[in-house]
């Protein structure tokens, strides 16, 4: 029995049908389609779908070459196809710039992934049963499955280190916790690191946040990522230290789900840093109040920034036991 369709011109036609449904199918998944979250959990996942639609574009175009040209793909066609694929992948990016989305590295080298586990796929159901390598395909199909688990990680990541940050409620942020020490990030030109604590801070033995603040305009470190549900508690509270010889004047924003990234939509306060230790407290009821035109919704908390703003001078901050009472 003959390995391909007599019919040229039909198969023909199979093939530049799939490969035009591939490429709308990407476009739309790329562009238009949205998962419901706004976590990082449901963005990374969104973003590991460059992997998937990538890899379901090589495949297409691999299969419609195969239809096209009457013959298995050998392994200089599917280099030219995995090359097409990540041009078209950073053609995607550079359109992202101007349609308000934002084009990205680690989008393409997704995409790179997604293609490359195409071509192993390919390859696996299709490499010459003839051929003395015949027995390579069979290892083909878990190293595409590994390489689309490199996708996946960071998704399963997020998923679990948002389980265990939501178990730890009233604790926000102690940074002795990998976990939850996931949500937590720099901002703009300042340095973070996870450290013990300085000599100078008598009394305090575990692990701290290390903040350099340098010249930018938001310099500040950042609890991001994950929504919490504050509606049951009266403060939020945190332990600084400065290292500085004068006080500094530093800000706190928080704000929720809703946020519509308006400065008039969020809390805002401007906090004076004293040298050496100081507990701040913030009462929740005013965080509450902070939107000039509505309330925060305390039961979606989704940020607070500790930052500087347009500062001229270098700084050291230690932050510890962010948390709720």
């Amino acid at each position: 029995m003959a390995f391909f369709s007599r019919n040229v011109r039909q198969v023909r036609w199979i093939g530049i049908i799939v490969v035009v449904a591939a490429i709308f199918f990407n476009l739309w998944l790329l562009f238009l389609y949205r998962l419901p979250g706004k976590t990082l959990f449901w963005m990374s996942l969104q973003n590991a779908g460059h992997s998937l639609a990538f890899l379901e574009l090589s495949l297409a175009l691999c299969y419609a070459a195969t239809f096209y040209f009457h013959r298995r793909l050998g392994v200089v066609a599917l280099m030219v196809i995995g090359i097409l694929c990540l041009l078209f992948g950073g053609m995607v990016e550079v359109v992202q710039g101007f349609v308000g989305r934002q084009s990205s590295w680690s989008d393409l080298g997704l995409d790179g992934v997604g293609t490359f586990a195409g071509l192993l796929t390919y390859g696996a159901f299709h490499f010459s049963p003839t051929s003395r390598y015949r027995y390579i395909r069979w290892l083909l199909i878990p190293i595409a499955l590994g390489v689309m688990s490199r996708a996946l990680f960071t998704p399963l990541k997020y998923a679990v280190a948002e389980q265990v940050v939501r178990a730890e409620l009233p604790l926000l942020a102690d940074f002795d916790s990998r976990w939850l020490n996931v949500f937590v990030s720099k901002t703009s030109s300042a340095v973070l690191k996870f450290e013990a604590p300085p000599p100078e801070w008598k009394g305090h033995s575990t692990q701290v946040a290390r903040l350099q603040i340098w010249p930018g305009s938001w310099p500040g470190i950042q609890f991001y990522g994950v929504v919490r549900d504050w509606s049951n508690y009266d403060y939020l509270v945190f332990d600084l230290f400065s290292a500085e010889s004068e006080n500094a004047k530093m800000y706190l924003r928080i704000n929720d789900l809703n946020h519509n990234h308006r400065y008039s939509d969020r809390y805002n306060r401007s906090i004076t840093v004293k040298p050496g230790y100081q507990q701040i407290r913030i009462p929740l009821g005013k965080v509450k109040a902070g939107p000039a035109e509505r309330e925060m919704d305390m039961s979606k908390i989704k940020e607070v920034i500790f930052y500087a703003y347009r500062t001229k001078t270098a700084r050291t901050f230690y932050l510890d036991n962010l948390r709720l009472q």
